[in-house]
């Protein structure tokens, strides 16, 4: 009939109808009826006999078949999908349960699977290109599905590919530069990013990509262009006021920092890590009174942050607030036992209360994690810090071996 109906009434109404049935679109008679209205007023008969017999195909395809939706290629792949070699296979296997499906709308819903699913689409897609070598857009979605599985390295190959195929293809820049980023290598992560922002792209990842791959290889300045201008074009969310934020403290720029910081903060007022960042850009910026306020935030908000009570202990230091020093030391050392950084800081601040003991126990501790972690500039700051110590305390090195045997989370 579908044949018949192509000869005798005009394409494109045959072909609406036939598309509706083969999706299984909602029937709204309502759209027919406005259509008929129309052809009947302005006298297209023709067209309005069309219009009827495309409604009649339309019923005889609603034969209780049932409609082929996303959650039944959902269903079939993950059942038939380990049990064939192949995607004509799958297809045979699939025409044979729903006889009223078509080849193109099930290529199209197995694609849509594969991009909702990459972790359990892996084998199929390396089916469907041993089907297909030359669809490069396979090959995008089996380096896609690879790195949402973490597999970064073995999604080189077929984003690479995809690019071969159809240099066009911008999106396998995209995910080329963020798995360049994960890998360390961003010369490489840098050259996809830019490659992908010249076709025109301005997505919000790209971008951010771009930037960090920036500030992780050293080039400040171009990453505080890019986050810039991530910031202006995306202004209601936090994180580039936050990455302005550490670029600016890494140039040295503290007080732009501070205020990045803080615009960041008016919009996500509960992220612990920014507050930390603020305290500890106030301390570094000799404004250890302003710092107290953010990291005690941060500790409400998360007491186990280590960092929070590092920082909020340096700066009750600098303040001369000796005891609550000492308390945020150890409680930093309680979350982390070898924060060697937290040792030697706290032995630092009991020589400068004069207390011998615990000042040269903890420097001690400090010096072995160091030398634990393989830190040469931490072991000889310790070392030096070791010997002012003894000349302070009129103290030879011999008479403190035991104390460097006593664990120092005494003192």
């Amino acid at each position: 009939m579908p044949k018949m109906a192509f000869f005798y009434i005009p394409l494109t109404l045959c072909q609406q109808s036939l598309d509706i049935t083969s999706y299984r679109k909602p029937f709204k008679p309502g759209y027919f009826l406005g259509i008929g209205k129309i052809l009947l007023s302005t006298n297209n008969f023709m067209w309005l006999a069309g219009l009827f017999i495309s409604l009649f195909l339309f019923s005889c395809s609603l034969d209780g078949s049932k409609p082929i939706t996303p959650e039944i290629i959902d269903s079939f792949v993950q059942s038939k999908g380990p049990e064939v070699r192949n995607f004509d296979q799958l297809w045979s296997h699939f025409i044979k349960k729903y006889p009223h499906a078509q080849r193109k709308h099930f290529d199209q819903l197995v694609e849509s699977y594969c991009i909702r699913n990459p972790k359990k689409s892996i084998k199929l897609l390396k089916d469907l290109i041993k089907d297909r070598p030359n669809q490069a857009h396979f090959h995008y979605l089996l380096g896609s599905g690879l790195i949402k599985n973490k597999a970064y390295q073995n999604s080189l190959a077929p984003l690479k590919e995809s690019i071969r195929q159809n240099s066009q293809h911008s999106q396998s820049h995209l995910l080329l530069g963020l798995v360049y980023g994960e890998l360390k290598q961003y010369s490489r992560s840098i050259g996809h990013f830019e490659k992908f922002l010249e076709f025109g792209k301005d997505a919000h990842l790209a971008l951010a990509g771009l930037g960090l791959a920036y500030k992780k290889s050293g080039r400040l300045t171009e990453a505080l262009s890019q986050f810039k201008k991530l910031s202006s074009r995306h202004p209601e969310k936090a994180a580039p006021h936050f990455e302005i934020a550490d670029v600016n403290f890494q140039l040295g720029r503290y007080s732009d920092a501070i205020e990045e910081y803080k615009m960041g903060l008016k919009i996500q007022p509960k992220n612990a890590s920014a507050l930390i960042a603020l305290g500890k850009s106030y301390s570094t910026n000799s404004h250890h009174e302003k710092a107290v306020e953010p990291l005690k935030k941060a500790i409400t908000l998360n007491p186990g942050k280590l960092q929070a009570h590092y920082y909020l202990a340096k700066a009750y230091d600098h303040l001369d607030q000796n005891d609550l020093a000492i308390s945020e030391y150890k409680k930093a050392l309680k979350i982390n036992p070898e924060y060697a950084d937290a040792y030697f800081d706290l032995g630092s601040l009991y020589a400068k209360m004069e207390n011998a003991n615990p000042a040269i126990q903890n420097t001690y501790r400090a010096k072995r994690l160091y030398q634990k972690q393989n830190d040469s500039q931490g072991t000889r700051k310790a070392n030096d810090r070791l010997t002012n110590f003894f000349k302070h305390f009129g103290i030879k090195p011999d008479e403190v071996k035991e104390a460097e045997r006593k664990p120092s989370g005494k003192n």
